[in-house]
């Protein structure tokens, strides 16, 4: 969903925002970011807060550290993000931009006048300057004031973007005050310790001047900066502030704010996003609570041969469908009764669903803010109603991009990257460890952006707002793979902030896994993590021969959902009769298909109960669509 702070890493520039090099293979533009250096030299500082003798010794530090600055020439790579073009350094991770779209989009809510302060300035504090170059440029009305980790690249970014006087660099923080409030972005992109900003924002409590706050704090920051965070929200909570954690709707941490780090058994991969709100009835100040996000489970479908089409929804009604039923979830297949071509791919059928998604993801009904669930079809199962998925989602830290993992490298075209996967993460140990494209979860804005890329990639239409890596275009036309696509995606720089489940606390994939599941009332759980995955995905023959036995494990063996449930599909609500028929009461027998992969091994039945006295999950038993997920036009 094309969002007010769309980023990608710009290739082709104008003169004036100096050398980058645009290279055109086939329709597609590719680009290849050079090393910049650059010229020139930043005018003092003014003032960071007010000149008491503490506020002195604060602004003398900060002088040095940009005196120190102003003494190397730095590296650097045009972003673009929404109107604003940001030169940023090598230390500036652009894998955080993902997370950076989410929290500068969510502050930028809070400047309407439903957010609740339209009077508001914007102050942020650290970093290369993404949401306030973009605000000062889209809002010329706003005041926007930016404390740069580089003032000699913000001050480029400034001349690329062409921001007006509305835009301040180093203002007096001490203007701020309980009738001159800010929305506060503090960025700690580099995971370094900094007292001087920290201190500010301290300061800026005391006086009453924060109106909402957003804080970024990268996956590997120094134990220093970790304790400076815990000290910050420690702080707002005595102001009378509520610490959320993953948006302005996500889960109130403000009792045990250290739960951010606690689960780092398989990896930090995300930054730590948490969100500052007043609480209710703090006065008027307060900002109004967000609703609860809707939560849309696709399924993107679609086969215009009868034959596979029948064979599709037999193995979709037989083992999604009747478990969706069974435990509440409400389900929206997507593309399968759409008219036209727009969303045909007859060159790679296994990458259509790109299309699709994009189809589904820019229709009104899904708002930014919403979560989306993303499921293949043929081979899924799932255990969760609408209801627990989401609040398995917000307890998580609602990741804005998350991806589920398999055992094995797939496509081979990403075998030559396969080292890279130990390099961003080498201490997972869990089998399941490599990117697995039939299911992911996290915000509709963000997932929105990453299938519009795409797509246009496969349509050959992409332009400089892409931020797919030029390496996608080779893998491609080895193997045209959605998951090959998605995997560059996460290995060549990461734009889009996905992160791995590696946890399988989302979805599972079941090839040579059958050893680690576990009955344990009333869900199936994966024995290496404890977690009870939402989602059940039979990849490869193996996974696939494990799914009548744990279908008969979640539904009970026999299962018929009434025909009277309900399911979406491309936007209507459809019976569940109408739409599976008789389908789903013919088991389906996957024990003559070739072995493939790493994992040849044929999977041997197992008669699957859930522990005696265990109260079974809730089935689906109304008439109606379940859940909280919602439609999209039809």
């Amino acid at each position: 969903m094309p969002g007010p702070f769309g980023a990608h890493v710009d290739g082709q520039l104008s003169g004036s925002e100096l050398l980058m090099l645009g290279v055109k293979r086939g329709g597609l533009r590719s680009l290849f970011l050079l090393s910049i250096w650059a010229v020139g030299w930043a005018t003092a500082s003014v003032p960071l807060v007010s000149s008491d003798s503490h506020s002195r010794h604060s602004r003398r530090n900060l002088q040095q550290h940009q005196q120190h600055q102003h003494q190397q020439q730095p590296e650097y790579e045009v972003v673009h993000f929404g109107s604003a073009k940001v030169a940023m350094a090598p230390k500036d991770d652009t894998s955080t931009l993902g997370e950076a779209l989410w929290s500068c989009t969510q502050l930028a809510n809070t400047l309407s006048a439903a957010g609740g302060c339209q009077q508001c300035s914007f102050l942020e504090l650290g970093g290369p300057g993404l949401c306030a170059l973009d605000l000062a440029k889209r809002l010329p009305q706003l005041s926007v004031n930016l404390h740069p980790t580089s003032r000699p690249l913000a001050d480029i970014s400034r001349g690329l973007t062409g921001a007006g006087q509305n835009l301040q660099f180093g203002g007096d923080t001490s203007q701020y005050g309980s009738n001159n409030r800010v929305v506060l972005q503090v960025n700690l992109r580099r995971g370094g310790c900094s007292a001087s900003l920290m201190e500010v924002v301290q300061k800026l409590l005391s006086q009453d001047a924060i109106h909402t706050a957003a804080v970024m704090l990268p996956a590997d920051p120094q134990a220093c900066a970790r304790q400076q965070l815990l000290d910050l929200a420690v702080a707002a909570t005595k102001q009378n502030f509520s610490v959320l954690w993953g948006g302005f709707d996500g889960v109130n941490i403000s009792s045990n704010v250290h739960q951010v780090f606690e689960d780092e058994t398989y990896g930090r991969q995300r930054p730590v996003n948490l969100f500052l709100a007043r609480r209710t009835g703090s006065g008027s100040a307060a900002a109004p609570a967000p609703k609860a996000p809707t939560v849309h489970v696709f399924v993107p479908l679609r086969a215009k041969l009868e034959v596979a089409r029948k064979r599709l929804l037999h193995q979709m009604c037989r083992f999604l469908v009747d478990t969706a039923a069974g435990s509440n979830l409400t389900l929206h297949v997507v593309g399968l009764t759409i008219a036209g071509e727009h969303l045909d791919y007859p060159q790679a059928v296994n990458v259509q669903k790109i299309l699709i998604l994009r189809y589904a993801l820019s229709q009104p009904s899904v708002a930014p803010t919403d979560v989306v669930a993303i499921l293949d079809a043929s081979d899924m199962a799932t255990q969760l109603s609408s209801e627990a998925l989401l609040a398995s989602f917000m307890a998580a830290g609602a990741p804005v991009f998350h991806v589920s993992t398999e055992r094995s490298i797939y496509p081979p075209a990403i075998h030559d990257y396969a080292h890279l996967y130990e390099q961003l993460n080498p201490t997972i140990q869990l089998p399941n460890k490599y990117i697995n494209s039939g299911c992911m979860i996290g915000r509709a804005l963000v997932m929105s952006k990453y299938f519009s890329d795409a797509a246009d990639f496969l349509m050959n239409t992409a332009t400089n707002a892409s931020w797919l890596p030029p390496q996608t275009l080779a893998v491609f036309l080895q193997r045209r793979s959605d998951q090959g696509i998605l995997s560059l995606t996460y290995l060549m720089g990461n734009h889009y902030g996905l992160s791995l489940d590696y946890k399988s606390q989302f979805c599972i994939s079941l090839a040579c896994q059958s050893q680690n599941l576990v009955l344990t009332c009333p869900r199936i759980a994966y024995n290496l993590t404890a977690a009870a995955p939402a989602f059940l995905h039979g990849n490869g023959v193996n996974g696939k021969q494990q799914l009548e036995d744990h279908r008969d494990a979640i539904v009970g063996k026999g299962y018929l959902p009434q025909p009277s449930l309900q399911l979406l599909v491309d936007g209507k609500l459809t019976r569940y009769g109408d739409f599976c028929g008789d389908l789903s009461k013919q088991a389906l027998d996957f024990s003559g298909l070739e072995m493939a992969g790493p994992c040849k091994i044929p999977y041997t039945h197992v008669e699957r109960t859930f522990p005696p006295g265990c109260t079974a999950a809730p089935r689906g038993a109304s008439g109606s669509a379940s859940g909280s997920g919602s439609g999209i036009a039809g």
